[in-house]
């Protein structure tokens, strides 16, 4: 072996990559990042909750008794086609406001002529954002570790 080349044998790591069906090998991956993105998706719930009160629960009709339900501000959305995890906060627009803050807002009426008074804006809070920066690493360590966990068990 020459000085400016190096060889690496890979044989082992080809055997196990062949033992593994394609799509095992993506639901083993797939469901391994779900479990490190459930973390960030109760990081950011947490955070929302502890500056708000009305949104900890909302209430569900039933027509026989009602209930509540508690709210889940952070979803996660696997989509197997293109191979993505994603944890988004848009399945509830007002949630939306809240992260970004919105403009100075006015109403008009007519009152004898028409008349606008401000309505105020609403402050952003940027919660999501810092779960993403609190938990990153955690995220990382649990999504590599249930990755290969469940590969191991494949084998």
């Amino acid at each position: 072996m020459n000085k400016t080349s190096a060889r690496i044998d890979d044989t082992s790591m080809v055997v196990f990559l062949n033992k593994l069906e394609d799509k095992k090998f993506n639901n083993a991956c797939l469901s391994g990042i779900r479990e490190g993105m459930k973390i960030l998706a109760k990081k950011t719930t947490d955070n929302f909750k502890s500056k708000r009160r009305g949104f900890k629960q909302r209430k569900v009709w039933n027509p026989r008794k009602r209930k509540m339900k508690i709210l889940k501000v952070a979803t996660i959305v696997v989509n197997r086609k293109v191979n993505t995890v994603k944890v988004h906060i848009l399945a509830d627009y007002r949630v939306k406001w809240m992260e970004t803050g919105t403009d100075e807002r006015t109403v008009k009426h007519w009152f004898g002529g028409w008349k606008s008074h401000s309505v105020g804006s609403v402050k952003p809070e940027y919660f999501f954002k810092r779960a993403q920066e609190e938990v990153k690493d955690q995220v990382n360590e649990k999504a590599t570790a249930e990755i290969t966990r469940r590969i191991n068990r494949l084998i």
